[in-house]
């Protein structure tokens, strides 16, 4: 029954328009004839999962793709996370690890089960399968432990972090938030009127949830209400979503790639050049977007061609002064840092170790109004906590983050 349920959404979701462009903006860049499910990266080298041919590794910021499945014995990856210099795999046969770039995989566990998400926090490891509910490691995958207390479904589909809460989406159950790592869950879906919940995520404080049929939800009170946020999708089938700063970006069945600005109040198509409009995998990577096609393969594309103020000021004025947390976090080596000015302000943008040292200083200047991304290189840097510290005349603000290598 689950196998069966399992190629009926894939299925659905090959379900493609196919269009073409004069002026082409995405670019077709491979593997080819491929149905890419994930993305992630480790310093300059960036990964993906396909469905049927394993991982492939990009080194020259997605231009060209090697295969690199030594020891992965399970080709059809849904998933990839990240801690450190180690690549975490979600197959249809648990989990593999590699800590040399795909050179040589190891498995690592939840043998025969299909492991739909995998999420790596600074000690831990979280997987959720495709019909076995939710999984724990504290041993990077040595051992595991079922976590499926209060959650009423099998099919555990995403995760997100936010502050020490995990929230899940899952296939017919919605929405479940944990306080203590997984122990426990409790459903936190009221006024979701989707249950198939296919990705989550964050921009500051707020919540996103994308969902099957039903569109974009968004939560500001940790998940204890939602409201629907479809202003120009039409309530289409959402698959991946990816953040850059306070812009967010959905792949759909069958419509592409929407992007909006104003946390989920209006949408836009960016498709231009996209000639496969089944979107099932996005992410935002340096200054590109990537999207992983239906069988297609991976398209990439500038953020500077889709919205302003990747590392300058954008059109909209900011409503107040606001230091982003980084992302990613926690990082390996480089992460981005992102704030907003509502008016001309001198800026000082600083960073300190876990000592209060100061290690450097990224910006020391007057900018106009409007939110601003710089990015900081660790690649002289130890492991550990770290300060980022945001000054102007009208506000200070600190925030933590994390460097793993």
């Amino acid at each position: 029954m689950k196998t069966r349920l399992r190629h009926f959404v894939l299925i659905i979701i090959t379900s493609l328009i196919i269009i073409s462009h004069p002026n082409a903006q995405w670019i077709q860049s491979g593997p080819y004839n491929n149905f890419i499910l994930a993305f992630e990266t480790i310093g300059t080298k960036l990964f993906t999962g396909s469905y049927g041919g394993g991982v492939y590794l990009s080194s020259d910021n997605g231009v060209t793709w090697i295969a690199v499945t030594p020891g992965l014995t399970n080709w059809y990856v849904s998933s990839l996370t990240v801690r450190g210099n180690t690549l975490f795999a979600g197959t249809d046969d648990g989990v593999f690890l590699t800590t040399n770039n795909g050179t040589l995989w190891t498995h690592k566990g939840l043998s025969g089960k299909y492991v739909q998400v995998i999420l790596a926090d600074a000690t831990d490891l979280y997987a959720g399968t495709f019909g076995d509910g939710a999984y724990f490691s504290s041993n990077s995958g040595t051992s595991w432990t079922e976590i499926n207390n209060g959650l009423n479904s099998d099919y555990v589909i995403c995760f997100v972090v936010k502050d020490s809460m995990i929230f899940t989406g899952t296939y017919g159950g919605g929405i479940f938030k944990s306080t203590n790592h997984g122990s426990g869950w409790i459903s936190v879906n009221n006024s979701l009127t989707n249950m198939d919940v296919r990705s989550l995520a964050l921009i500051d404080t707020t919540l996103f949830a994308g969902t099957y049929g039903g569109g974009v939800f968004l939560s500001k009170n940790n998940g204890n209400s939602w409201t629907a946020v479809n202003n120009g999708l039409n309530n289409k089938i959402i698959l991946p979503m990816t953040t850059s700063s306070t812009n967010l970006f959905v792949g759909t069945s069958g419509g592409g790639v929407f992007l909006s600005t104003d946390y989920g109040n209006n949408w836009t198509a960016i498709n231009a050049g996209l000639t496969n409009l089944g979107i099932a995998a996005l992410k935002v990577i340096g200054t590109k977007i990537f999207a992983g096609t239906v069988n297609t393969g991976i398209w990439r594309r500038p953020l500077s061609e889709v919205i302003t103020g990747v590392e300058g000021e954008t059109n909209k004025i900011p409503a107040k002064f606001y230091l982003y947390q980084n992302y990613p976090n926690p990082f390996n080596p480089a992460t981005k840092i992102s704030f907003s000015l509502p008016q001309k302000a001198f800026v000082r943008l600083k960073i300190f170790d876990a000592l209060g040292n100061e290690i450097t200083t990224l910006i020391s200047e007057e900018l106009d109004s409007g939110t601003y991304t710089r990015d900081w290189n660790t690649t002289d840097h130890t492991n550990g906590v770290y300060f980022y510290w945001l000054e102007t005349d009208q506000y200070k603000e600190t925030k933590k983050m994390i460097l793993l290598k």
